[in-house]
Parts: C-alpha cells; structure tokens; sequence
C-alpha cells in the first residue's frame, strides 16, 4: 500500500520524490502500534538514499518523522509503541529524539473521529491529554494533509455515530431509502466513518491527494453502501480496488475451483485470518476542479498465497501492472457497484426454503369474499356463519346485509355454494380458526373445503394448521425493493396475501402419512419432519438419523435454524440481491450442536413472532426496562381513555370504490427520546436515533414507538402501520377494544425485541455460515483462482 502511493504521488500527482517530498503529508488516522508509519518512513529513507543526501540523511528522516508523518491512536498502549518504534527507526539512522527540547515523534493520542471542527474542545482533566488533543486538531483542520493512509477498524456493532462526531456519516445515508429504496444497517460501521474522515478531508479541504486504506469490503458492492459509492466516485478521478476475498459467509473460504481462501491477514497460529472479506482501496484526487466521475478499476485475489501475488505485482512496468485490472462500470443503475459481486457464490450454493421441503406446492388460503369469512372477532363471524346458514333465512335477505358471499364472482356462484355447505353438514363442515392476513394482523375466519365457499381453501394447509402445526412463510421472489425480512413464521392459517407477494407456507412437519412425492398428507398417522431427502440426508451425515423417526421434538429444526437466520440483520445486508431474486437460502450449520443452538434462537423469534405466545419480558412478567416505555398508551392532559375515546379517526387507512382497503398518510409526531426513555436512547443503535408517538386520534396516541420499530417490515408491510390502516373507524366500523389496543402495544415490543436480539442473530448466522454443510459446490461466475 505504501509502495502504491508514492507511485501513484508521482505518476498521477506529478511529485517526484512522492512521499519524500518536505510537502507531502501523511496521516495515518487509525494507527495502532505504527505499522503505516514506519513503512512510510522506510519508503522515505529509501529515496533519500537514493537521491544520494549523504549525511543529511538523519535530519531529513527526523523532520519527517515529527513533523508529517502523523498517526492518530485512540488507545495508550499501541500509541506507546508507536513512538517506541520510531525512535527504533531513528535510530537505525544514528538520530535521537531530544525530550528536553519538546522533539517526539508525529503521533498523537486521540480520538481521530472528532474534533476537524469547532472550537478547542472540553477541558481535560490532564494538561498532557489537552496538549495532545491540540496537536492533533492543528493537523485535523491546518495541516495540508496529502495522503491517508491505514487500516481502519471494523464494528458493525459500535453504535451510532455519536454527538461529537457531528453527524460524520450523515451524507452517506441522504437519499438512502427515497434513491435506493434501501436500508442503512452497518453504515455506521467504524470503517464507514473514517472513509468519510478521508474523503472530507482530502476532496474537501486539501483538495486533492492520495487515499488508500484496506478494509472491510462490504461496502463494494453491498446496497446499503449505494450512497457513500457514490460519493468517492464524484470525489476522486482515479479509483483501484484490489479485492482479497477471503470472506468466510460469502465465499466459504474457498477459491472458485474449490481451495482454500484465507484472509489476506492469516498468519501460522490463525492460517484463516480474520472472517471478513477485505480490499485494498487506492483513491487519487489530482485537483480541486468539479464535477467528477471516477475512472474505476479492479482485479481480485485467491488462495493461500494471495498476499505474495499481491506484492509480486510491484514488479511488474507500469503499463504491464495496470493491464492487471479490469475496467468497473458504477452507475445508478447497479447502485454504483466499486466490483463485481462475487458475494453471492456461497448463498447460492445453500438450500432454498423450498430445497427443503418435502413439497413448495402449498399456497396461503385465499378468501376473495370481500371479508365474508373473516372477521376481527370470533363472536361476530360465529353469529355471520349462523345467520348464513339458517335455513329460514333468504338468501334474498343476506344480499340485504350486504356481505360477500352473497356476490357472484369468477367461479363462484353464491347460492349453489350456500347450498352445498348446508347440505354438507352447515357449521360442522368447517370450523372457526385463526387466520394470520399479514404479518401480526391475525384474525378469525369460517374455514371450510366445501367447494366453492373459499376462492382457494388450500385442504392441505388447513389440515396441517388444524393440528396445530407451525408454518415457515415466505414467497418465491420479492415484487418490492423495501420488502423487509422475507420469512414469517404463524401456527395460524397462513393467509395468501401474508407476504406481498403470494405467500408459500412450509409446515415444519407433516401430521398423517406423506404421500410419496408429494408432500400431501392423508389422515391418520404421526407426525414427521416436512423434509426432502437431501435434508434428511444431511441430518444422517450428521449423526442425528434419530430426528426423523415419527414425533421426534427435532425433527423441525432445520427450519426453526433457517427462521433464525432469515432475521440476522447481517445475513439480509449480505445478501440482499439474491434474496430478491429467489427463494430465500440459509446455510447448513456444520455441526449438531450448532444446528440445535441455531434452533433454540429460531424458536424465541417463532415466540416473538407469534401473538398468542407470551413471552416473558416482552409481553409478560416483568418487562425489559428498554421495552416497558415502548408503544405506551397516553391521554392528552392525561386521564384514562376508554369507549369512543379508542376509536382511530387520523387517516391510517380509507376503502376505496372497489371497497379495498387503501393506506393512508396517518399522523406521528417524531421527535427526541424524552428522560425517561432513555433506556430506549441507550439502545439507540438497534432501535433507531429519534422516537415518534403514533397517533390514533387528536387526543389519544400510542407513545414512543422507535424509528426502527416503526419502520420494521415483513414480507414488504410495514407491520405497525398496515396494521393500522385496517383499523381507522370507518373501515373497522367501531372504536378499538382494550385488546386491540394491547395488540398494537404488544407487537411493538415484539418486534423492539426482535432488533435487540441483532447482535444474538448476527452470532448465530456468522457461526452457521462459517464452513457451513456443502449443499452444493460453491462455484463464483466469471472468477478464476
């Protein structure tokens, strides 16, 4: 990296001697223990010596080494080390340090994320600390730093950016989700911020200059990072990028023909290196004129010895080094992608939903009756189906009431299919169910198989809920780019509009004997594991062939392992295209007792996910501190709020013509978290940075519902707010009761649960990926070892 930039200082900037030069400085904002700095002052000593300097040698490389060549480190220890090895250095060239006259080395101790605006600072309560701060504010904002240079830190999970940091990374979300219709999850990622540290800093202050850091790589290719691409391309003229791989979700690990791929950072007591995949990124801003769009190239390294063909490509003439990238071609279109996207070989190599399942034939039931059949209670569809069946009751009269099953429809004639069900035993040729419409809007429904009384009843998945069976839910493909999390999990009956769009429910296992082929079940019989044979096959490499017998408590646990995954938020960042594209994939975990772990988070989500599940410290007992203020119903002025006080007037939702429920604008006040919300401030980073109150009338609100909460989606719904849209007065009919009310407050912290269990997600999804079972051979189109 060092060697790059003072090639490129003197082939693209026009500096002869490149870092050499008394004019050229350099920061390394993340140095550590110094490793960028002394490679850059070996670089100088190198072309002192070359350019013959003599005796002037020592005094040249001292003025460098405490005057330009700076680092920033946060941390005491490996600032230390920093400066003891500079003066190592120095001494190499028979020059010391004199401590009395105030001479030490360029690196300073602080934090390099703060203080390149404003005023001094706070005062610190050591006179040392407030000496290094100064200094290093005197680079940060007066020093014509040239070159930045280094390897920042990567943590997903370091938090917002804070205050003082003065919004760092503010412009890399502008146009995020009206642009992109994308999320921001890992924009605030350290590497993230000291991009933006370099990038400011050099196309905003110095004007021209040198980047070059190694980092994490998601932020080539992945959606979240569309905005921030675009920036670096409008703010340098020259991009290279010098892809290392060695990502083991991504990837796996391995080379496109199958061998092993480390991390660029493996050494003899870690042979793997670090689990993220990594690049070399190398930008060159050569004047202050405007507008620009950067020249992007790359070129991708593989295998074991990647870091020496790496090195090796030094040595090559420059137009013979340059004939070894290969052109990018970033625009709008393809969320200005840095390279191409080999992120997505591993993904597709594990096993679609589908993939698993005995049978992907089933749908959700599908009702078309204009509500007839469902109700928000199950007192007023019982009294609707009795009133429908009672003989002494015209048909003539029930088109009075208006409902739609006295409509002609394609393929449904009303009367015959009244008829049918009468003389099929009325109320006993059915039953009254749950019926989960979108994703927490469960409802209750008159279901029966009685033809044509539903559009599509779906026998099978009746059949299978009835048993009290737990649906996996997702669909084939997305129809929107904000679509959310692609899988639901419901023991309800699994509506065909549960996700948008048409919903695939998978069983986790299959009650009666399965019809070979199938799937399908015939009555009688015990339960078994809905799995295709390649599944079971993999639980028996496994050593657990025991799971498959009839009724075994695991037998589900390959798909409560996936419903984990599937809420990772990390597993959707990375592979956000491909889950667009197709069934969802998961990987395998590699281990059984990696596979139960995976399970039991797959069931606390199932448990989160589901409304008639009580979950301790979510929605019963004694409430987590960070959710009990979520979602709190609140009375201007205060006092209690009951009968026509609950009715939602602001406009959530409204029918239209054709009587179809249409969503509306509604009406939240967004706004800071308040003192006593500060549990939810805390946990800003998982939840969101502001909060909002969700009004259900001018008096009457549902208080602090979270941005992340507010904004979570499911299968392309914005859970809280379709939820919502279905409840305004005149679609409902009548104000809340006390249990809907409970309902809305209640999925709140559900899914304020779910965002705080990220991190837990996050864990299981990396440890499931990491050499995960090979379904298939990992094969990266258009790659070559």
């Amino acid at each position: 990296m060092v060697e790059r930039v003072d090639r490129v200082l003197r082939d693209e900037l026009g500096i002869a001697d490149g870092l050499a030069d008394p004019n050229v400085w350099v920061l390394d904002p993340c140095t550590g223990t110094g490793s960028y700095v002394i490679e850059v002052l070996r670089r100088i000593r190198r072309t002192l010596e070359e350019n013959g300097v003599g005796a002037a040698l020592g005094e040249e490389l001292k003025q460098a080494a405490t005057r330009r060549v700076v680092g920033f480190e946060l941390l005491p220890a490996p600032f230390v080390i920093a400066h003891w090895q500079v003066r190592a250095l120095l001494a190499e060239v028979n020059v010391e340090l004199d401590d009395d006259a105030g001479e030490r080395a360029a690196v300073y101790l602080t934090n390099a994320l703060t203080g390149w605006t404003g005023g001094p600072g706070p005062h610190l309560p050591f006179p040392e600390l407030e000496r290094e701060r100064d200094l290093a504010n005197e680079v940060k904002r007066v020093e014509p730093v040239l070159v930045v240079i280094g390897n920042p830190p990567y943590s997903a999970f370091d938090g917002t950016s804070p205050d003082e940091e003065g919004g760092i990374i503010d412009t890399y979300k502008q146009g995020l989700r009206e642009r992109f219709r994308v999320r921001k999850y890992n924009l605030d990622d350290l590497y993230v911020r000291f991009f933006r540290v370099a990038e400011r800093r050099i196309a905003d202050f110095t004007g021209r200059g040198v980047v070059c850091f190694i980092s994490n790589a998601s932020y080539l290719g992945y959606r979240s990072y569309a905005v921030m691409r675009e920036r670096l391309i409008g703010a340098f003229d020259r991009i290279w990028i010098d892809a290392l791989n060695g990502d083991s979700r991504q990837t796996g690990k391995l080379t496109p023909d199958g061998s092993p791929d480390p991390s660029v950072f493996s050494t003899e007591l870690n042979p793997e290196g670090i689990r993220l995949g990594t690049a070399i990124s190398l930008l060159v801003r050569r004047d202050a004129a405007e507008p620009k769009t950067a020249a992007v190239v790359h070129r991708e390294f593989w295998g074991a010895g990647k870091r020496a063909d790496l090195n090796a490509s030094l040595d090559l003439v420059s137009a013979d080094f340059n004939g070894t990238y290969s052109p990018s071609a970033p625009t709008a279109d393809n969320r200005f992608k840095l390279a191409p996207d080999a992120t997505l070989a591993v993904y597709k190599a594990w096993p679609s939903l589908a993939e698993l399942s005995i049978s992907e034939q089933w749908s959700g039931v599908l009702e078309k009756r204009k509500g007839g059949l469902i109700s928000h209670t199950r007192a007023e569809i019982e009294d609707r189906i009795a009133r429908y069946l009672d003989v002494d009751v015209s048909f003539e009269t029930l088109q009075l009431d208006g409902s739609g099953l006295t409509i002609p429809a394609s393929g449904f004639r009303p009367r015959i299919a009244r008829s049918r069900l009468i003389e099929a035993g009325g109320s006993s040729a059915g039953r009254i169910a749950q019926i989960m419409l979108h994703p927490f809007d469960q409802r209750w429904c008159f279901h029966t198989d009685v033809s044509t009384i539903w559009n599509r009843s779906r026998p099978e998945v009746g059949r299978q809920q009835a048993v009290g069976n737990t649906f996996i839910v997702t669909r084939l493909q997305a129809r929107k780019s904000d679509e959310g999390i692609p899988i639901f999990a419901t023991k309800q009956l699994p509506g065909d509009h549960l996700l948008d769009p048409n919903t695939h429910p998978f069983p986790v296992k299959i009650h009666g004997d399965p019809i070979p082929g199938t799937g399908l079940a015939v009555h009688g019989g015990d339960s078994s594991p809905n799995l295709s044979q390649r599944a079971q096959d993999y639980l028996a490499e496994l050593g657990l062939a025991e799971w498959l017998e009839p009724n075994h408590p695991q037998a589900d646990a390959i798909w409560f392992s996936a419903l984990a995954i599937a809420y990772a938020p990390s597993w959707l960042t990375d592979f956000e295209e491909g889950i667009h594209d197709d069934w969802p994939r998961t990987p395998l975990p590699s281990t059984a007792d990696l596979l139960i772990r995976s399970a039991a988070v797959g069931r606390r989500v199932a448990d989160l996910l589901d409304p008639n599940t009580a979950v301790a410290g979510v929605t019963s007992g004694s409430i987590h501190p960070t959710l009990r203020t979520i979602a709190v119903l609140e009375r201007e002025g205060g006092g209690s709020a009951t009968g026509a006080a609950l009715a939602i007037t602001a406009p959530w939702g409204y029918k239209d013509a054709r009587g179809a429920v249409m969503p509306g604008s509604g009406a939240t006040a967004e706004r800071p978290y308040t003192a006593a919300e500060s549990a939810c401030e805390g946990e800003a980073g998982r939840l969101g940075e502001r909060t909002r109150d969700v009004r259900l009338n001018e008096a009457v609100f549902w208080q602090n519902v979270p941005d992340d909460v507010w904004s979570f989606t499911i299968g392309g719904f914005q859970v809280l707010k379709k939820w919502l849209s279905y409840r305004v007065e005149p679609v409902l009919g009548r104000p809340l009761n006390i249990h809907e009310v409970n309902h809305f407050r209640e999925t709140a912290r559900r899914l304020a649960a779910l965002r705080l269990l990220g991190p837990e997600l996050d864990e299981n999804y990396r440890a499931c990926a990491d050499g995960s079972y090979p379904w298939r051979t990992v094969a990266v189109p258009g790659q070559e070892s």
